[in-house]
């Protein structure tokens, strides 16, 4: 419902109704996290600022081997895209956001299986792809089982050509 409240551009207060409503019925859901980000980010009318405050909480709020510490790098790829071209050069985070991923990452590394972990997987080894760190971003893509995700690869350009250009410069084998 949150995806369509924000495709049909509703009010922030729908968004928020559907969202508080999610929230309670399963706060840790990782599709409607993934939802609530989006309906902060700039892009989508809320800011960096609360996109950001957001993530931060759900990731520390997160029960262990929960994927929700990915919101961290997902929040900065927002940001980060709000200001650029899909294919533009340069840097994509700033040290400092470097360094909130780098320790979103250590405190989420998958125990056992979620069923979005692949996804986690996928956001973690872009942003380290991305800031050309390449042993974690192999570390996330190989974890990854060959399948990337719509994000963050899509912030990079056409997402199934993003993850397996990744995945190739990185030599992290992608099933055929």
């Amino acid at each position: 419902m949150m995806w369509v409240a924000l495709g049909l551009d509703r009010p922030r207060s729908d968004k928020d109704s559907v969202w508080f409503e999610a929230a309670r019925r399963y706060p840790t859901l990782f599709p409607a996290n993934v939802a609530r980000l989006t309906t902060l980010s700039p892009a989508w009318g809320g800011t960096a600022q609360e996109m950001l405050e957001f993530a931060r909480t759900q990731a520390a709020r997160a029960p262990e081997s929960d994927p929700l510490p990915a919101l961290v790098p997902l929040a900065h790829f927002e940001n980060a895209a709000a200001g650029r071209s899909p294919m533009s050069r340069g840097a994509w985070f700033p040290e400092e956001a470097l360094r909130e991923i780098v320790a979103a990452a250590g405190r989420w590394w998958q125990r056992g299986r979620h069923p979005r972990g692949i996804e986690a997987h996928n956001i973690f080894g872009a942003a380290f792809y991305t800031a050309d760190l390449r042993r974690p971003a192999r570390g996330h893509l190989a974890r990854t089982g060959g399948r990337g995700s719509r994000l963050p690869w899509s912030h990079l350009g056409d997402p199934a050509h993003q993850y397996q250009r990744a995945c190739a410069r990185l030599n992290v084998p992608v099933p055929a």
